[in-house]
């Protein structure tokens, strides 16, 4: 039987083609990039294969190297979980998370959550992100909650929470305010909680009113909380994920002024490695997420 190439080799593999960089690589395992090509080209020369085209500074797998950059993480994810395993204590699992979703919503489910779990207790890390995402390898995470389409890599497990649907969203006395304007939109400040305005342009776009509201102006945010909490303000119209505003409609800080959620595309997706040594208790956190997810119960909408 053939000798297995050394772990080192393929440690430096696996991160090199995870990364698409020798030098990010390098950076990484803490050594020089010299080394890292060095145990790549000595594990093609016992492979007897290619696992990299390199054209310039361009790097790409080949085929084989695609195949074994798939099973080399999913082997390292296996080796972390048996190193690590240590079973009869509580849990910490520690999950990343948008901010809007933490401050609107999760905050509070997990703090519930924490109080009747007696073996498990979540740990929140809220980031703003743009975009998405996650790396499990390089990130201190046993899991995240990510706005996605849902195309996701294979050595992830994701379970849908819930879909992104847009509203706009003002304060009840800018409403009244500015009742006349809402006879001609195009005079209303737009409020935007993204830079590329992406939200309101979709909502636009399927609602008929894409050319009745001047989209170009009004102020930009970093984040849909952002938004919200300047239309609180009296500070015109912005647009929010219905699912964050639940409380500020019940108690009458936000109003609706048109009554069309639009589905974004996107939705919330609870994600973590398809080998996680915590996989009972994210389990059961998952399902107690989909107990409390933010319901839109009661509301004269039309949902498109």
């Amino acid at each position: 039987m053939k000798q297995l190439p050394p772990l080192y080799a393929l440690r430096a593999f696996e991160m090199a083609a995870r990364l698409g960089s020798f030098t990010k690589a390098a950076d990484h395992l803490c050594l020089s990039q010299s080394a890292v090509s060095h145990h790549v080209k000595n594990l093609e020369r016992h492979l007897e294969c290619k696992l990299f085209q390199r054209n310039g500074k361009i790097l790409s797998l080949t085929n084989r190297g695609e195949q074994l950059s798939s099973d080399l993480r999913d082997a390292f994810m296996l080796i972390e979980k048996a190193c690590y395993k240590n079973p009869g204590e509580t849990s910490v699992i520690k999950i990343k998370t948008p901010t809007s979703l933490t401050a609107r919503w999760l905050l509070s489910t997990t703090h519930s959550y924490n109080k009747q779990s007696s073996s498990t207790s979540i740990q929140i890390s809220s980031h703003w992100m743009e975009p998405d995402e996650v790396d499990f390898h390089s990130e201190p995470f046993d899991g995240a909650i990510l706005l996605s389409n849902g195309d996701f890599p294979d050595h992830v497990v994701p379970t849908k929470l819930f879909d992104e649907w847009l509203v706009p969203v003002c304060s009840p006395d800018f409403f009244d305010e500015h009742t006349e304007s809402f006879k001609f939109v195009n005079r209303l400040p737009l409020l935007h909680p993204s830079l590329d305005k992406r939200d309101w342009k979709k909502w636009l776009d399927k609602t008929g009113y894409k050319n009745k509201f001047n989209v170009k102006e009004g102020m930009t945010f970093d984040t849909l909380d952002q938004g919200i909490t300047a239309a609180h303000q009296g500070l015109g119209i912005s647009i929010a994920d219905l699912s964050m505003i639940k409380n500020d409609l019940e108690n009458h800080r936000l109003k609706i002024p048109f009554p069309y959620a639009v589905h974004s595309g996107m939705g919330y997706y609870f994600v973590h490695p398809k080998h996680s040594s915590h996989q009972a208790l994210l389990e059961d956190f998952i399902s107690y997420l989909l107990l409390h997810f933010p319901s839109h119960d009661g509301l004269d909408l039309t949902y498109i």
